[in-house]
C-alpha cells in the first residue's frame, strides 16, 4: 500500500496531474456508484463507465452531461490539491 501511495505522490507532481482525495469518512458521495472517466473524442466528449465484468462507453450527449455533472459534484466534496497530497503522504506513514 504505501508503495501505491508512494506512486500517486509522484503522479501529483506531473504538471498535467491533479490528484484530489475523498476521504473515507466523507459521507455517502455520487463517487461509490463506480468508477469512470470523460473523455474527449474528436470535437464530442463521451464517457466511459466500468463495470465487474466490462465497462460501457457512453456516447449520447444527454447521458455524457451526467457524467460531467457527477464529476463536478465528486470536486465539490474532495479535499483540494494541496490537502490531498499531505492526505497521501501522512496515509504513507501510517505503512512503515
Amino acid at each position: 500500500m504505501r508503495a501505491q501511495l508512494s506512486h500517486l505522490a509522484e503522479l501529483a507532481d506531473a504538471p498535467n496531474v491533479s490528484i484530489r482525495v475523498l476521504e473515507g469518512a466523507s459521507e455517502a458521495h455520487n463517487g461509490l456508484d463506480g468508477s469512470f472517466r470523460l473523455l474527449a473524442a474528436g470535437d464530442r466528449e463521451v464517457a466511459f463507465t466500468d463495470a465487474p465484468e466490462r465497462g460501457r462507453l457512453v456516447t449520447i450527449p444527454t447521458e455524457v452531461m451526467k457524467y460531467a455533472v457527477r464529476y463536478d459534484r465528486l470536486g465539490d466534496v474532495a479535499a483540494p490539491v494541496g490537502t490531498s497530497r499531505t492526505i497521501l503522504e501522512e496515509s504513507m506513514e501510517t505503512y512503515q
